[in-house]
């Protein structure tokens, strides 16, 4: 149930722009870590780096291919999300990796996490402190999170717009739709909301 609660409380967070794809996975996993915090639960970062001879990871999509943005592929040096522990009864307990962009289902075990990025053979996966922001950085009073947030979920907007007016039938509309300088965003978020994010 603290599992579901906490899964619930990630994704209700209008925040995190958890369609930006490209970046932004260690300033959403140090919100993610803050939330299980506040509500008494023990999380962690896990992070994977591509294996020798690999240089980059190359993560999936729903639809088992390579994860797309906005029509580009992405390509990732690194990705982090949460890890916690759960009990799954009998004594026993197991890992699950908790990562809406990446796996918008729901939580997954570590190797269906690893999985949809290459598997073990070609990562290498680091569990380590929640409050550790970034490798060999700490954010303690939450302001680089915030900042690094904000500053994509106005570069996510950015795209959607830019994108749309570019693909104009994709939602039905003329071109242009939006014009950026107005800050015309909300109907962009409210559309893409309907569609199921899907563009």
């Amino acid at each position: 149930a603290q599992l579901a609660d906490l899964w619930s409380k990630i994704v209700a967070d209008d925040d995190i722009p958890w369609g930006y794809s490209p970046d932004c996975c260690y300033s959403r996993a140090h919100r993610m870590c803050a939330i299980a915090k506040g509500m008494g639960l023990d999380a962690k970062k896990v992070c994977v780096k591509p294996k020798p001879p690999e240089k980059s990871v190359h993560p999936l999509g729903a639809d088992g291919k390579p994860l797309q943005y906005l029509g580009r592929t992405v390509v990732w040096r690194y990705h982090v999300a949460v890890i916690v522990e759960v009990d799954i009864g009998g004594g026993r307990t197991e890992q699950r990796v908790l990562d809406p962009a990446l796996c918008p289902q729901g939580p997954v075990t570590l190797d269906e996490w690893l999985a949809k990025m290459g598997g073990r053979a070609k990562l290498t996966a680091k569990v380590y402190d929640p409050d550790v922001y970034y490798p060999g950085l700490e954010d303690p009073d939450g302001s680089d999170t915030e900042e690094t947030l904000e500053k994509h979920r106005a570069q996510y907007q950015a795209d959607l717009i830019d994108y749309i007016n570019r693909n104009p039938g994709i939602l039905d509309l003329p071109k242009p739709m939006v014009n950026p300088a107005r800050g015309v965003l909300c109907s962009v978020d409210a559309m893409s909301q309907r569609r199921g994010g899907a563009f």
